[in-house]
């Protein structure tokens, strides 16, 4: 009987023992897998934080992008001393698109301290199409002020002539 009792109290005593081995395995894959949530959890934080990072870095960029396209555009918008043959160039490619013969009489500087050339030219055609040319200079990408304008039919020709002082308000001068 002693040994039945013996086996009976080894039998409970393993039986405590198994269940105290799997509490503590219990207790201690718990305590793991909390701490490696809270690092899985620091890490997820930490990369939506960098992927923010990034994705501020990506905006800034495109915003850089296109401030260098609008600033090149805006570039094209001057005219400086060697880009002055361009302008001219864009006068007489306006007067080929409206059908206007052009001559420019001369070319001067205003008196100004900030000096903006001054284009005395000569219109020659239809009414419509000097005034067509007066629109297509308004238009164009560059500042103009008309500063004279004067504009009579000739009465050998039949066709219609303009006398234009025309002052390039977007011409930046070196020392700016």
């Amino acid at each position: 009987m002693q040994s039945t009792k013996n086996k009976f109290v080894a039998s409970v005593a393993l039986i405590v023992f198994i269940n105290l081995v799997l509490f503590l395995v219990v207790v201690f894959l718990g305590r793991a897998t909390a701490s490696k949530k809270e690092l899985v959890f620091d890490i997820k934080r930490q990369l939506a934080l960098y992927e923010r990072r990034i994705e501020h870095v990506n905006r800034l960029e495109e915003t850089q992008q296109k401030i260098e396209e609008t600033s090149s555009m805006l570039e094209t918008m001057f005219v400086d001393e060697d880009s002055l043959v361009g302008f001219i160039e864009e006068l007489e490619f306006l007067a080929r698109n409206a059908g206007v013969g052009l001559e420019i009489k001369g070319i001067g500087f205003t008196g100004e301290q900030n000096k903006k050339p001054v284009f005395t030219v000569s219109l020659t055609g239809s009414f419509e199409n000097i005034y067509h040319y007066f629109i297509l200079l308004e238009n164009m990408i560059y500042k103009v002020e008309f500063n004279k304008v004067d504009i009579e039919k000739s009465s050998e020709t039949g066709l219609w002539r303009s006398l234009l002082e025309l002052k390039l308000l977007s011409f930046r001068n070196a020392q700016n």
